[in-house]
């Protein structure tokens, strides 16, 4: 998708102009409460480089309060916006289990070259994990929702989720770190178990 399709002016929307692009169609905004679609590898969708917010509209607050009762229902430590669809650059994380924290435009700035291996899994690759190599430790930086700047230390777990959510944004998935043969095995697992999901609905 061109980037322009992602771009959203500030101020109030007309009814047509209450429609964005979600993904490569126009939908209208999901409705409160709604949980979404987390799309499943091998969606080509996941593949696409988010770009970034230039405004933080009332679809761009709307989108990502729903991202987080996503996040929430499918018990997840992390979610990025192309992950359900939507083209602009939003991660939200909740290591801590409490509020979900929501960054616009991140980035992760990491100290040293020190990394360590840790197993990790992807709601979009269901079933799947293997160990991925990361930074340890690194700063964050931003921007809220209340369009302020965002800034912070962190490492292990949470710089993990982070750096795993930023590479959603860049069409990465956590496999693409991984060898042929270890990807492969990681894909096997993950169709294996999507065809069982699907028999079952």
């Amino acid at each position: 998708m061109d980037e322009t399709s992602f771009r959203n002016k500030r101020g109030i929307e007309s009814e047509q102009q209450s429609k964005r692009e979600f993904g490569k169609s126009e939908l209208p905004l999901p409705s409160p409460n709604t949980i979404l679609e987390v799309l499943t590898f091998p969606n080509k969708k996941l593949k696409q480089e988010a770009v970034l917010v230039e405004n933080i509209t009332d679809s761009t607050i709307h989108i990502s309060n729903i991202m987080i009762d996503t996040l929430k229902a499918m018990g997840g430590i992390g979610l990025a916006s192309t992950q359900v669809g939507w083209g602009e650059r939003v991660i939200l994380t909740n290591v801590s289990g409490n509020d979900p924290l929501i960054i616009i435009n991140p980035s992760f700035e990491p100290f040293g070259k020190i990394k360590v291996d840790s197993k990790e899994g992807c709601l979009s690759l269901p079933g799947g994990m293997a160990v991925v190599s990361r930074h340890y430790e690194g700063t964050v930086k931003g921007i809220g929702l209340d369009e302020k700047e965002i800034e912070f230390y962190i490492n292990d777990l949470e710089a993990a989720v982070i750096q795993h959510e930023i590479d959603h944004l860049n069409g990465v998935l956590f496999i693409d770190h991984l060898s042929k043969l270890k990807r492969d095995i990681v894909i096997k697992k993950v169709k294996k178990i999507k065809k069982r999901m699907e028999a079952t609905r």
